[in-house]
């Protein structure tokens, strides 16, 4: 399947530490549901199937820990009938975004949220695009260097 290679392919770029390129990491947010996974997946998918530069590597960073997924039977449930090899997923307990960061080689989307989670707030300056399902409340942050900003309007 297509899509299994290019998480395989992002995957073992990630191991090889992205030489050359910006990790263009789509995150989703910090509790991730069925919507969430499948929307980072996706989304990432769609922009490395269109951007037509070889300076980006874009992955989904699915924003739990690996060890969480087996506990949740309903992300388990959609990666098993679509086929996913979740060993090619890439948890947010197994990339070090701050490294990438430090070197300013990454650029985050943020897919169903306004903002990073409190553990990942040093890495605000690296947001290039941001899409939230609800329409943001007066007060909720959100980042104004950002020009790709898509609210929901719920």
């Amino acid at each position: 399947m297509r899509l299994n290679l290019y998480l395989k392919a992002r995957k073992n770029d990630v191991s090889g530490g992205v030489p050359g390129k910006f990790l263009h990491a789509v995150i989703g947010q910090d509790v991730s549901d069925v919507g969430s996974l499948a929307s980072t997946i996706m989304y990432a998918f769609y922009l490395n199937e269109t951007l037509e530069s070889d300076e980006f590597c874009t992955v989904p960073i699915i924003n739990m820990k690996r060890e969480d997924l087996s506990s949740h039977a309903e992300l388990k449930c959609l990666l098993d009938s679509c086929h996913f090899d979740e060993s090619s997923l890439i948890l947010v307990d197994e990339i070090d975004l701050s490294y990438y960061d430090l070197f300013g080689y990454l650029k985050l989307d943020l897919r169903n949220g306004h903002k990073l989670q409190t553990r990942q707030v040093t890495l605000k300056e690296a947001v290039v695009e941001v899409f939230k399902c609800r329409k943001a409340h007066f007060g909720e942050s959100v980042y104004l260097w950002v020009e790709n900003v898509t609210l929901g309007q719920v």
